[in-house]
């Protein structure tokens, strides 16, 4: 480990990733490199549906800022929307006015920008990182195809592929990959900025705490979890339910739009409180208080879930709350296999009982609370990054002469 952030110390990197309203891989990525590289530049590009659509520049030299700039994006729609990105893209590379050794472009067309900057030889090392992956990324066909071009690609040309799950790792494998150039890089979660309420004084707070954490979509099961709260609160009489999260603005999923949630949490009453889009250290200070996450993934919806790694979940384990989730994204064996929580079917039914049983039953609790603990532990960020940039730096090109570029 030593010699890995020896080595960082000396070298330059670019992070260039698009982003949502709530903080996730990337910002885990920048909170660790800005401290242990020499140089550390970021470009960020909102969603389309993001509340703030300003792409962002930072450069920071030594842990120290000394470039930030926001530029206001013009609305176009999502295809136009990715090609202003490109050009924001180039336009803060040229503001940064450097060479970097490292680019890591989360998603495959931020990378593939990454590979032609490596050709004018203005980087040396490109990682793609894909942190999302389906095979229906777009609706329109014409979209779909030319994403998974650039995809391909990508996975083609990159120097490493860091993939957030074995799933996508496998469809990199499947897609020509060596498997030597193939890692899998989980979510993980900040251990050191968690503190965990005893477990007593959990137990015996006057109210049970569920707490949904995310954006409000059908895919993550808002749906579910409004159908089924009436029936949890009769028979949990003290029972709160906590929304950190929003619909997205212009929400839709498979070119099929939904209505806000927003109303519909309201009408269930007083006991349930919408906090809205939060920043993570404030999510992390919240989510301690609660008893249960909840993360019932549809599986009828689009099928991202099914290759992500959701942060909610590894949020929800790290704070020591047993989660009720569904058999869609892969962690759900790993919940399952350290009884860190109740693993359900899409069902209603299934749903109320699971969320009733680990707020009735002390015990259960207890056992299933430090299950989550002990499986948050095997995924502390630092330790993830570190053994990803490793392994990164010993199969790069010229792993022993990578020194940084003057």
């Amino acid at each position: 480990m030593n010699d890995t952030l020896a080595q960082l110390s000396k070298l330059k990197v670019v992070v260039v990733s698009h982003i949502t309203d709530l903080a996730g891989p990337t910002e885990a990525l920048e909170d660790f490199l800005k401290v242990k590289v020499r140089q550390l530049g970021l470009i960020y590009h909102p969603f389309y549906y993001c509340a703030d659509r300003r792409s962002q520049g930072r450069l920071f030299s030594q842990g120290s800022k000394i470039y930030n700039s926001r530029l206001p994006g013009i609305k176009l729609p999502e295809v136009f929307q990715f090609a202003e990105d490109i050009i924001l893209t180039i336009y803060y590379l040229f503001r940064f006015a450097r060479r970097f050794d490292i680019f890591v472009g989360v998603n495959p067309l931020n990378a593939a920008i990454g590979i032609l900057l490596r050709k004018l030889g203005l980087v040396r090392t490109v990682v793609l990182y894909t942190i999302d992956w389906m095979p229906r990324r777009f609706p329109i066909r014409l979209m779909n195809n030319f994403y998974h071009a650039v995809d391909r690609f990508a996975v083609r040309h990159c120097d490493v592929a860091w993939s957030l799950t074995p799933r996508i790792a496998a469809i990199r494998e499947e897609q020509g990959l060596p498997q030597e150039k193939s890692l899998v890089v989980p979510v993980g979660v900040q251990l050191k900025k968690i503190r965990r309420i005893p477990i007593e004084q959990i137990l015996r707070s006057h109210r049970k705490r569920a707490v949904l954490l995310g954006a409000l979509a059908p895919s993550k099961g808002a749906d579910l979890v409004i159908k089924a709260f009436s029936e949890i609160a009769r028979l949990v009489p003290n029972v709160e339910l906590l929304i950190i999260g929003r619909t997205p603005i212009n929400a839709s999923e498979d070119s099929k739009a939904f209505q806000p949630y927003e109303d519909k949490l309201v009408q269930l009453g007083e006991r349930v409180r919408l906090l809205g889009v939060l920043p993570h250290d404030e999510v992390l200070r919240v989510l301690p208080q609660c008893h249960v996450g909840l993360a019932p993934y549809d599986p009828s919806g689009i099928i991202l879930s099914q290759y992500a790694d959701p942060s909610r979940v590894k949020d929800y384990l790290a704070c020591g709350l047993p989660v009720v989730i569904t058999k869609v994204p892969q962690i759900a064996g790993e919940i399952e296999r350290l009884i860190a929580g109740i693993v359900i079917e899409y069902d209603a039914t299934e749903f109320v009982n699971a969320v009733v049983t680990l707020l009735t039953d002390d015990e259960l609790y207890r056992q299933m609370r430090n299950g989550a603990i002990k499986l948050a532990q095997e995924y502390d960020w630092e330790t993830i990054f570190i053994q990803a940039l490793s392994r990164t730096l010993l199969i790069s090109d010229n792993p022993t002469h990578l020194q940084g570029i003057t």
